[in-house]
């Protein structure tokens, strides 16, 4: 899959390990607290549903990149799409279909049982925002430095620079998408720190 599969597999490289610690804290916490004996139903469902959210956001996330790199290139040069609008439709696809089954599942299981799980809620949030701000940070400058070197260096044959520089179609539509998930994960963090501490304000 080219640089599709290497930036699915990077940004899944970071999710990964992050949410099994994150989430063997929480339970390992939450059973303690409950003194019980070993991991609750309720909690491992809970982790089982922020894990492949955030797997399928990922997956989502590497889709729309595809789609939007797709369109940027085109703008570039005329490329063969064919096969990069198919890779692009089965991450894009497959990534909202199993996130909007996981976080329906999530939200039945809570309103049924009358049980959340802000801790592990809170685990999911600040590690979305940690692999999207770092891949931000790497993207954007790469994308920005890349656009300014293509339109000043750019003399030679349509669509590439005078050393046969392509354009940074890459860069730039990681920065595209991944910026905005960045301010929104940024923001949802902002909301749970404000929650947790009107909740022990009132406690």
């Amino acid at each position: 899959m080219g640089w599709y599969g290497s930036l699915l597999g990077g940004l899944l490289g970071l999710v990964v390990p992050v949410l099994i610690i994150g989430g063997i804290v929480y339970l390992v916490t939450r059973a303690r607290r409950d003194r019980r004996n070993g991991i609750t139903a309720h909690g491992a469902l809970m982790a089982y549903f922020y894990f492949v959210t955030a797997v399928s956001v990922i997956t989502a996330v590497a889709g729309t990149i595809s789609f939007v790199y797709v369109a940027i290139d085109q703008a570039f040069r005329a490329s063969e799409i064919a096969s990069d609008i198919t890779v692009a439709s089965v991450l894009l696809g497959t990534g909202l279909v199993i996130c909007l089954l996981h976080v329906y599942g999530r939200r039945a299981v809570e309103k049924t049982t009358g049980k959340a799980a802000p801790t592990l809620r809170r685990v999911y949030v600040f590690s979305m925002l940690g692999i999207f701000s770092l891949a931000g940070l790497v993207s954007l400058p790469l994308a920005i430095y890349q656009l300014i070197d293509y339109y000043v260096t750019r003399t030679g044959e349509p669509g590439y620079g005078p050393y046969n520089n392509p354009p940074p179609s890459e860069a730039l539509a990681v920065a595209i998408v991944v910026v905005p998930l960045w301010a929104y994960y940024l923001f949802r963090v902002f909301r749970e720190i404000r929650q947790k501490d009107m909740k022990e304000t009132e406690g």
